[in-house]
């Protein structure tokens, strides 16, 4: 495949979301990006820490236990919270595309490329995840450079660690991300309330895990298994699945899409 030649002015910033009081972090993740010759700003973080205890504003309590089975965290929030914010500062430019990053993002070298593959097929997403933690049941969508695939994934696959949206799928975000009802990489995985066509790329160009989380885990006390963790967010979650199969067989038919290219794959190997 041809390598896409996109100018440098026209390659998305890259938002780095960053806490204060992380400067290790924000280093780490400077040099790889330097490397790579990206351009990139910092978005300052909301810490948790710095909210207090509950209630607090743009979080919906009462449906985050009951949805999610698990007693509210000020760092969740201020995890989504941040990537609202990072999408506003990203608004309120007029670049067509963004990056957004957390900072412990393992970016690896390829990164600028598929960036690069990204921008020349803009027309065919709104959201692709450059990382996600699930399998998700890839579907793939198109060839990219040196092996890669832009694939639609058709079952869960959660992960905010990297992602690159353009202005439409980052508008629909900010008007709907709040209140937060679930952890960011729940409400933002589910497309069909936004409007928007989500995408991943494989191999995967980050990885997450470059340091350890800094939401922190709950205790065991405070995740026992009550009457919502054990039937209320199940039930709720396989609702959540059967949207994503409807979504996926009618309002963005990745599996027809799928059908028809690989149609059009085999006449061009009879015809080559």
């Amino acid at each position: 495949m041809e390598r896409p030649h996109v100018p440098p002015q026209v390659r998305p910033q890259v938002y780095v979301i960053n806490l204060a009081r992380s400067p290790d972090r924000l280093a780490f993740i400077a040099e790889r990006l330097d490397r790579a010759g990206l351009k990139w700003r910092r978005v300052e973080a909301v810490d948790g820490r710095a909210l207090g205890d509950p209630p607090w504003p743009d979080f919906d309590e009462f449906s985050f236990r009951y949805l999610w089975g698990m007693p509210p965290h000020a760092n969740e929030l201020g995890c989504y919270l941040s990537h609202h914010r990072a999408m506003q500062a990203f608004l309120a430019t007029d670049e067509p595309f963004a990056v957004i990053l957390e900072d412990d993002a393992a970016v690896t070298e390829e990164l600028r490329e598929v960036m690069d593959d990204l921008v020349a097929h803009a027309g065919e997403w709104d959201i692709v995840k450059l990382e996600s933690r699930h399998w998700g049941m890839p579907v793939t969508m198109r060839q990219l450079g040196k092996g890669r695939r832009l694939v639609a994934y058709t079952q869960r696959s959660t992960g905010s660690t990297a992602y690159i949206v353009n202005r439409k799928a980052a508008a629909a975000y900010t008007r709907k991300l709040l209140p937060m009802r679930l952890p960011y990489d729940h409400a933002f995985d589910q497309v069909w309330r936004y409007g928007i066509r989500m995408r991943g790329v494989l191999p995967r160009p980050v990885h997450g895990g470059g340091f350890p989380s800094d939401i922190g885990y709950r205790t065991r006390e405070a995740a026992r298994r009550g009457f919502s963790r054990r039937v209320v967010a199940p039930f709720y979650r396989g609702q959540i699945e059967i949207a994503r199969v409807l979504h996926y067989l009618i309002r963005d038919p990745v599996w027809l899409m799928w059908l028809v290219n690989t149609a059009k794959a085999k006449v061009h190997e009879r015809s080559a």
